[in-house]
């Protein structure tokens, strides 16, 4: 527990996600007791983060008995090591966007390269589309009166 609050206080000095040299992605942890009722049988999960799905992990069925919005995912390659490489775009992505709620079966998503084509551009760009998922129990609803 102690390592855990640790690792989040050094996160919140040195900033998570990109421009951090203009202060974004930087925070004060605040440690609370949370409690979740994990369902016996789930019957749905809810994405907590940025999902982008692994070859078969959401097909057609799938997307059909979900409940889910779509964020176009790119921007700079701000974290870039070469000075000239900063203010290039990364290629874009669609994932499903944090809350997504999806039948209840194995989902991990994947990380992809979203380097682009640009000379001496030698080095992924990684995107990682693998969030946490809670799971729960959706009860029918019936729109009869």
């Amino acid at each position: 527990r102690n390592l855990f609050k640790q690792a989040f206080r050094l996160l919140g000095d040195l900033g998570i996600g990109t421009d951090k040299s203009t202060g974004n992605g930087y925070f004060v942890p605040e440690f609370d007791q949370v409690t979740l009722r994990i369902p016996d049988t789930p019957t749905h999960q809810v994405s907590l983060g940025m999902f982008l799905p692994a070859e078969g992990e959401v097909d057609r069925d799938t997307a059909s008995k979900s409940a889910w919005a779509l964020s176009k995912r790119g921007g700079y390659i701000a974290g870039a090591p070469r000075q000239d490489h900063i203010s290039l775009r990364k290629r874009s992505v669609f994932m499903f966007d944090p809350g997504s709620v999806f039948p209840a079966k194995p989902m991990q998503g994947k990380i992809i390269d979203l380097r682009p084509d640009w000379p001496g551009l030698d080095y992924p760009v990684w995107r990682d589309g693998r969030p946490l998922f809670v799971s729960v129990k959706i009860n029918a609803v019936s729109n009869e009166n």
